[in-house]
């Protein structure tokens, strides 16, 4: 199965190996200005998953993702990106760190006072190395199966053991406005991720059905991260499905929904925002990508009067429209109306579908 890998992950081992340079390249160093790092998970509910998980109708061949218990994987580079597009590093690693362990994370990544030329940066870079091991559990219809070391092993035995997939991805991370950090002041960069949901179980199928989930098993899937100068808001966090109509089908006979996750801050401006596909069991339909709901650009989106938002998808496959916009999403549960458009499947006009949103879950603080 092809790898796909829309996100970044940490890994396992607290880095043994690690180097905080400063100043931009090419700058000749003398910063006189610092940054405080920190690397952070989402504060998420005490479960495995918040989500409902369905059975299909042929569930033994179907997929489901999950969210794993142990995520490994090596943080090459953490950078500022200068607004004309520079990079200043502030962090570089050699031995991977465990995303699911915030401890871990903490002792291997968080640093006070690394050096940064003053100037102004619009956002930072998460560079990762290509090796992920994961470790972790899945509900599929009735059966519990698990990720395992090799091929030989059977998936429907516990304990679940680390499988290696190979992966490649670096993350640019837009903050909400340019930040200007000036001479002698010291920003803190917060960095925050979601592993909920990250990894999608795909068994290899058999004449007996799935018996192993080993590297071939499993896909990354697009793991959150998102940017702020300073504390980040508190996350609002939804869950949305699209209703299908007679003339467009985008659900199919699948189970899945978006993960939407949103920061909005006091005066209701959006500070960080991302929206996720995640499927909760059977397969998605050949033709259509759930990724991207929305794009995590701000600039895309704007605040209305009435404190809704008015989103906006990306254009894909060099469409005349976005694939989805959707012009008064409120902060609570709701059903809205959203404009759908797919260039892949000749579309000529956009078509509106009906959405349900509900709002699952409200962060107090972060771990």
């Amino acid at each position: 199965m092809t790898k796909r890998l829309f996100a970044g992950a940490l890994s396992a081992l607290l880095l043994t190996s690690c180097q905080f340079p400063g100043g931009m390249p090419g700058s000749g160093g003398g910063a006189k200005a610092s940054v405080n790092l920190s690397l952070a998970s989402l504060d998420q509910l005490k479960t495995v998953s918040a989500y409902r998980t369905q059975t299909t109708a042929n569930a033994s061949q179907g997929v489901t993702d999950f969210t794993p218990e142990s995520y490994r994987v090596t943080i090459t580079s953490i950078a500022l990106i200068g607004d004309g597009g520079q990079h200043a590093e502030l962090y570089s690693g050699k031995e991977p760190v465990e995303l699911a362990d915030q401890q871990a994370v903490e002792a291997a990544i968080n640093a006070a006072s690394l050096p940064v030329e003053p100037g102004t940066y619009s956002g930072a870079q998460i560079r990762f190395g290509e090796i992920h091991a994961i470790k972790g559990q899945a509900q599929l219809g009735t059966e519990t199966v698990y990720t395992k070391s090799s091929a030989q092993g059977d998936a429907k035995v516990a304990p679940a053991q680390h499988t290696e997939t190979k992966a490649t991805g670096d993350r640019e991370l837009h903050f909400a406005k340019p930040v200007t950090i000036k001479e002698g002041e010291t920003v803190k960069l917060s960095l925050i991720y979601d592993l909920t949901d990250a990894v999608n179980f795909y068994p290899k199928i058999h004449s007996d059905g799935f018996s192993y989930l080993g590297g071939e098993g499993i896909e990354l899937k697009y793991i959150p991260f998102f940017a702020f100068v300073g504390e980040p808001p508190k996350p609002e966090i939804y869950r949305v499905t699209l209703e299908d109509t007679p003339q467009v089908s985008v659900v199919g006979d699948s189970h899945w929904h978006y993960q939407m996750v949103l920061f909005p801050k006091d005066n209701g401006e959006l500070a960080g925002l991302q929206s996720i596909g995640r499927i909760d069991e059977g397969f998605l339909p050949g033709h259509f990508n759930a990724i991207n709901f929305v794009n995590n650009r701000l600039d895309a989106h704007s605040l209305n009067t009435d404190g809704s938002y008015h989103l906006v998808g990306s254009k894909e496959g060099g469409g005349a429209f976005p694939m989805y916009e959707v012009k008064s999403f409120t902060r609570n549960d709701h059903a809205g109306k959203v404009r759908f458009f797919n260039a892949y499947t000749g579309m000529t006009e956009p078509a509106e579908l009906t959405y349900q949103a509900e709002l699952t879950y409200q962060a107090t603080k972060l771990q």
